[in-house]
């Protein structure tokens, strides 16, 4: 079947690149044709430049549109392709994509076999300007199948509109199948669209950590300079505090694999993310992870090492508590650095489940 995967654009964030990558691969795998639908990033010329920039100012200062800034879109994607100057070279090399404009526009009927949405937060209204779309209104009455593989909502809540709830409704009801990776998914399907949904692991899952092993062996990535991984996304005191009290009692040394990017205020030279086989090497050199990022949570849990995760709220809690609570791993996760109370060196339970969680969902997606 030739399939087209829609997700959150690609850029610089490891954890959506990578969930992009493993769906990719275990599809191919199975001898399909696979391309992500990517949103185009526009590459201004200086007439072009000038021209946006007219319109904004009319927009902003005539129509009143005070809610527009000025260099929009050009800005935004300058930024983006900046901030990914290595992690796009990933991307290049190792997921095929088709741009697009507008799916109304730029995909036809007859284009694709199948649509497959996920995973990463492709249904929170907060993360889509679009929001039907990852609902796959665009294919309208096409005879095509409508997949969701481990889509996230990534909260438990539903923030969207009353018309807008309406149209991703009547998209999601035409779905041949419906799989999300948290279980307040499953509850929000159900109350929200009156739709059925399976759990199943989120496409990093799938593979293994001899998948990925495979990657640094291609890649001339040096040793880390230490070994207790930090990936931390949000820095607060206390996650300060947790990080040197753990390095202190266990006599480790803190590294990172991720720049400042997210520090706003930060020269945007200190923003450019590492390449993608860096960040996977700090996790098969660490002794020893913390973390507040989901995917890094994953990837712990991939390599085998001990970890602990500092509670993102405000990133959306449902996720680490599907995920942790599948695999029997709830006290790897702490709301405070007093609820840390040593590392859990015990795993055999959680690779036991892990394999048969992810011998299920493979199979759900063979069989559709």
């Amino acid at each position: 079947m030739r399939i087209a995967i829609l997700t959150q654009p690609l850029g610089y964030n490891y954890g959506g690149i990578l969930q992009n990558f493993a769906l990719q691969t275990v599809l191919r795998r199975m001898g399909h044709e696979v391309i992500t639908l990517e949103p185009k990033r526009y590459k201004f010329s200086w007439r072009q430049h000038i021209l946006h920039i007219l319109r904004r100012v009319v927009g902003r200062y005539l129509l009143g549109h005070y809610n527009n800034s000025i260099l929009g879109r050009w800005r935004s994607d300058n930024k983006i392709r900046k901030l990914g100057t290595n992690t796009f070279k990933f991307v290049d090399k190792y997921i095929k994509r088709k741009e697009y404009a507008d799916l109304y526009n730029d995909v036809t009927s007859d284009e694709f076999d199948a649509y497959i949405v996920g995973s990463d937060q492709v249904w929170r209204p907060e993360y889509n300007k679009n929001l039907p779309n990852m609902f796959l209104t665009f294919t309208r009455d096409w005879d095509v199948r409508r997949i969701a593989y481990a889509a996230s909502f990534g909260v438990s809540t539903w923030s969207a509109n009353a018309s807008t709830t309406e149209e991703c409704r009547m998209g999601l009801r035409k779905f041949d199948l419906v799989t999300v990776r948290e279980d307040s998914g499953i509850s929000l399907c159900n109350s929200l669209f009156g739709v059925k949904a399976q759990y199943v692991l989120d496409p990093t899952l799938l593979l293994t950590k001899e998948d990925y092993y495979s990657m640094l062996h291609l890649s001339n990535i040096p040793k880390s300079k230490g070994n207790l991984l930090v990936y931390i996304l949000d820095y607060t005191e206390d996650k300060r505090k947790l990080i040197n009290r753990i390095a202190e009692e266990h006599h480790l040394v803190p590294f990172r694999v991720n720049s400042d990017y997210e520090n706003y205020k930060a020269d945007l030279n200190r923003r450019i993310q590492p390449p993608v086989e860096h960040w996977l090497r700090g996790f098969y050199d660490a002794e020893y992870i913390v973390t507040d990022s989901y995917h890094a949570c994953i990837f712990s849990i991939i390599f085998g090492k001990p970890f602990v995760v500092y509670a993102n709220v405000d990133r959306g809690m449902a996720r680490y508590d599907s995920l942790l609570g599948h695999l029997f791993l709830q006290n790897n996760l702490v709301l405070s650095s007093d609820e840390f109370h040593g590392f859990n060196n015990d795993y055999q339970s959680s690779v036991k489940e892990l394999e048969i969680l992810r011998k299920k969902s493979i199979e759900v997606l063979k069989k559709i």
